[in-house]
């Protein structure tokens, strides 16, 4: 999980655990790209924010992974508008897309969307990354 407001991430990453998902929560895409590594495949999801400190975005950081990992699930949450992520053509269709603010069965949506339902996802594959 990639969120940079503390209490956004808190909320977020309680939301998460909820749906049994481990979250490893950083705060800006070099923190996530470091976190990703070599290997984006050991975790099941990346959910980013779009608006982060530093020089990029959280655009950036889903179309990089998706050119990387063409089928790997994301979530891109922003309070702002779905152009906030145009500037990366054919991103938007790829990914699923969180309106901020969210609640609960919004973010449980989300998650059914990129990886089925979280209930029948194995032990192993129950980690994911989000923001702060």
């Amino acid at each position: 999980m990639v969120e940079d407001d503390p209490q956004v991430g808190r909320m977020l990453a309680m939301m998460l655990k909820r749906q049994g998902l481990e979250v490893v929560w950083v705060e800006e895409v070099a923190a996530a790209r470091e976190a990703l590594g070599d290997d984006p495949q050991s975790f099941d999801l990346l959910l980013t924010d779009v608006v982060l400190p530093g020089d990029e975005t959280g655009a950036d950081l889903a179309a990089s992974l998706r050119l990387r990992c063409p089928d790997f699930p994301i979530i891109i949450t922003t309070g702002y508008d779905r152009s906030s992520v145009a500037s990366h053509p054919g991103l938007l269709e790829s990914i699923t897309f969180l309106p901020k603010p969210f609640t609960l069965d919004q973010v449980r949506s989300a998650l059914e969307a990129e990886l089925g339902s979280p209930a029948t996802q194995p032990a192993s594959s129950a980690r994911a990354r989000f923001g702060p």
